[in-house]
């Protein structure tokens, strides 16, 4: 599917990847609308404090597993991205080992 499908599928609650990279997915993070409080890392770097409860707004997340690890970190499609033609819904969930598990998991 074009990459602009691919974004389509991500907001309707799918999670995405390219054929040719299945060790990284695309999903759209919902947020936290009612907040979350804030662990210490994040009131340190923020200035406020500990435990202060925010709202987190919806965003498109990366999992990925980089050196035996899973990552996620916020996401923005580029231009390629929404022009490739290459992206299917993601069979299965990234593991730490790279590339995808067939276990389904916990959606």
């Amino acid at each position: 599917m074009r990459g602009t499908e691919a974004l389509t599928n991500v907001f309707l609650g799918n999670r995405v990847s390219q054929e040719n990279d299945r060790s990284q997915q695309y999903c759209l993070n919902t947020g936290h609308r009612d907040g979350v409080a804030l662990e210490r890392e994040l009131a340190r770097i923020t200035g406020l404090n500990e435990g202060t409860r925010v709202i987190q707004q919806p965003y498109v997340m990366r999992i990925q597993s980089v050196e035996g690890n899973i990552t996620l970190a916020p996401y923005t499609f580029t231009n390629e991205d929404l022009l490739a033609d290459n992206w299917m819904i993601a069979e299965g969930v990234v593991t730490a080992a790279g590339g995808q598990s067939g276990a389904a998991g916990g959606d």
